[in-house]
């Protein structure tokens, strides 16, 4: 157990865990149209290895956050390891507190973490997904749509 944080990898993701399950969160701002309290890329929260740097981060266009299982291709942001103590900081501060003010300053944080190139390859793939879409509306299959991708 390192004496330079409260909680253990798994013990941090555990309390966030119960923190995103919890109903009676207000949602902060910048992530209530998506239904989230804490600022992670996906369909729920996924364990992350609070032990290893850099952590999985991405700016999927709306926000930057947490991303363990990239599906969709986002570039990757990488923090640096300075950047990834502050990130460990305001984890814990929000998986002891639980409070709304905390896990604001955490999603504030990471937005700080984006650049105009992955905000320019977030928009790209937003876009790719958002034709995905429409064509699959137009009745095509996946695999037709990859192949006019040009997607092996």
């Amino acid at each position: 157990m390192s004496l330079r944080w409260a909680l253990t990898s798994d013990g941090l993701n555990e309390k966030l865990t119960e923190l995103e399950a919890r109903d009676d969160l207000v949602l902060i701002r910048g992530l209530a149209e998506y239904g989230k309290a804490l600022p992670y890329i996906g369909w729920y929260w996924r364990d992350v290895d609070w032990d290893r740097v850099p952590y999985p981060l991405a700016d999927c266009g709306p926000f930057v956050g947490f991303i363990v299982n990239d599906k969709w291709g986002y570039d990757p942001i990488v923090p640096t390891v300075r950047e990834c103590g502050t990130i460990r900081t305001l984890a814990e501060n929000v998986a002891m507190s639980g409070a709304e003010v905390d896990a604001q300053r955490l999603f504030d944080y990471l937005q700080t973490l984006r650049t105009e190139a992955s905000q320019r390859s977030a928009e790209k793939v937003r876009a790719e997904v958002d034709e995905l879409q429409r064509e699959a509306l137009r009745g095509r299959t996946l695999d037709e749509l990859l192949e006019a991708m040009d997607v092996g």
